[in-house]
């Protein structure tokens, strides 16, 4: 049984329950192909996915919730994601002021 990494809030310090993460269904599924217009051109990418930490280890929502990124490797083979992988869980304000990204 292939065990899911954990991530440590960045900013709070505490666990991130799986419910928090972004997964490859919400993500590639129903946000970029929903889409549409998308066309990927290199087999790997790294995608930034904006979420918000509202949920402790136990699944209880947290008192202040905040914005975070999650950093995900993904291959795609014909159009279709073969694998998803969160690499790492990054402040909003931190990629925001990075790269000048503006979240929608």
């Amino acid at each position: 049984m292939k065990r899911e990494k954990k991530f440590v809030c960045p900013i709070c310090g505490k666990l991130l329950h799986e419910k928090n993460l972004p997964d490859m269904e919400s993500v590639i599924y129903e946000n970029l192909y929903c889409w549409g217009g998308v066309r990927i051109a290199s087999p790997k990418v790294q995608l930034y996915c904006y979420f918000d930490h509202r949920y402790d280890e136990e699944r209880f929502t947290i008192e202040e919730p905040h914005a975070l990124v999650g950093v995900i490797d993904a291959e795609f083979d014909q159009g279709e994601c073969t694998t998803f992988a969160i690499v790492e869980i990054r402040p909003a304000e931190d990629v925001k002021s990075q790269n000048s990204i503006e979240r929608r």
